[in-house]
């Protein structure tokens, strides 16, 4: 199965972008993108305080079985190179029309497009796997994820469901059509 092509430069607001399936090599760059994190963004992406992340969820995030899972990344298209976001799927072993869903925008690129262009490409992706629906669990209070999500719908038809909040935590579905 060939992902989707993503052989163009990005535009967000003047800033040129690369985006990328993530790979192996990729490492250093997630490192450096999580050093240039806000901690509210931290904490909004992973519900902890972080100062980098471990080996294993490095590994995790750049060598993968692409059966199961795809990770694309964005970065500036002129040297020197900075991530500007990351996003990827993990689908159900055990339901594969369902996929666990995550996005991180470095702070200094958040509200240029980033993410929106990031979410459209994994729903473009994951409905060629046959997924049918996203989720992803998030901080009642970001409004930011919501407001990506509700963009969804408009641009790709999708619907947003909320679940209830549980200590804070709330997972949030998009039912791809």
């Amino acid at each position: 199965m060939e992902a989707v092509s993503l052989e163009h430069i990005y535009d967000f607001k003047g800033h040129k972008a690369l985006i990328r399936e993530v790979s192996a090599s990729d490492k250093k760059l997630i490192l450096e993108g999580i050093k240039e994190m806000q901690p509210k963004s931290i904490y909004h992406r992973f519900f902890a305080a972080k100062k980098g992340l471990t080996g294993k969820e490095l590994i995790s995030l750049t060598e993968y079985d692409k059966r199961f899972h795809y990770a694309i990344g964005a970065i500036t298209a002129t040297s020197p190179i900075h991530p500007m976001g990351i996003a990827r799927f993990d689908i159900f072993r055990e339901n594969q029309e369902e996929a666990e869903f995550a996005i991180t925008i470095i702070d200094k690129f958040q509200g240029m497009g980033v993410g929106k262009e990031l979410l459209s490409l994994l729903i473009v992706e994951a409905k060629k796997r046959g997924v049918k629906i996203l989720k992803g669990e998030m901080l009642t209070t970001n409004s930011n994820m919501i407001g990506l999500a509700q963009s969804m719908t408009k641009s790709h038809g999708c619907e947003l469901k909320l679940s209830s909040a549980h200590q804070g935590i709330q997972t949030l579905s998009l039912i791809l059509p």
